[in-house]
Formats: C-alpha cells, structure tokens, sequence
C-alpha cells in the first residue's frame, strides 16, 4: 500500500501577510481584506472597495481623463434635461448618453419617461423596425 505524500506548509520564503493573502484567495474571499467578493469581480475576486480602488489605479496608469460612472450613477443623472445636456454634462458622446439611458430603461433602473428626447428616439427606431419588416417580406 501506498503512503500518502506529505502536504507540505508553505515554503519559508513567503511572508506571513503573503502568506495570508494567497489562503484567502483560495477560499474565494478578497486577498486584500478577507471580505467576500463582489459579484462583477470574476477573477480577481476582490471586494467592492478594492476593485474601485483598482479600477481607479489602472485607470490613472492608463491616462484616463474621465471618471467612471457606474449605472447607479448613471440613473442618478437628471435625464429630465435630455440627451445633449446629459452628454455635455459628463463629457461623453450623445451615442454613448443614448446607449446608457436604454440600458437603464431596460434594466428597469428608470422610466422611459424620465428624457423628453426618448419619445423621438424611441420613434426612429420604430420607423427603422418597419422598414426592416418591409424589407425583409420582399
């Protein structure tokens, strides 16, 4: 029969903190702070705090001038003010403003209502789904 390998401790070289932070790793918690892992942090399974605080490093390593806004910031905008204030606002292109206010109406973080500019939008794109039906009957 057989004998079982020994398991071996970490090796000596490896600090305690190190140490620490590659058990909480396999555990699946936040190597930083032991927190459990925010649910959008796949694979580096780091906490809330520590995955803004790491997108906010690559992102000034990269040269980034804009800051981040997540979607729960995004349906804090006052989209009462329509699509040009808001892309103006936040420094980002009418597409992208348009793009972010559909996401939200789909999620549900918001009423399709809330942006006076959203009825015309939302009746191009309407035109645009007939001509496409009429289009492919042919």
């Amino acid at each position: 029969m057989k004998k079982k390998p020994k398991r071996r401790p970490f090796p000596k070289k490896l600090s305690r903190q190190y140490r620490w932070q590659i058990m909480r790793k396999g555990v699946g918690r936040c190597p930083i702070c032991g927190k459990k892992p925010d649910k959008r942090a796949v694979k580096s399974k780091l906490c809330t705090k520590h995955l803004k605080a790491q997108r906010l490093r690559m992102r000034k390593r990269v040269g980034v001038k804009r800051p981040f806004l997540s979607p729960e910031e995004q349906a804090d905008l006052d989209w009462s003010l329509g699509y040009e204030v808001v892309a103006a606002m936040t420094g980002r292109t009418l597409l992208t403003v348009k793009r972010w206010f559909t996401k939200l109406v789909v999620g549900g973080k918001i009423k399709a209502s809330a942006c006076p500019d959203h009825s015309a939008v939302a009746a191009a794109m309407h035109r645009k789904s007939k001509v496409r039906e009429v289009l492919d009957s042919v």
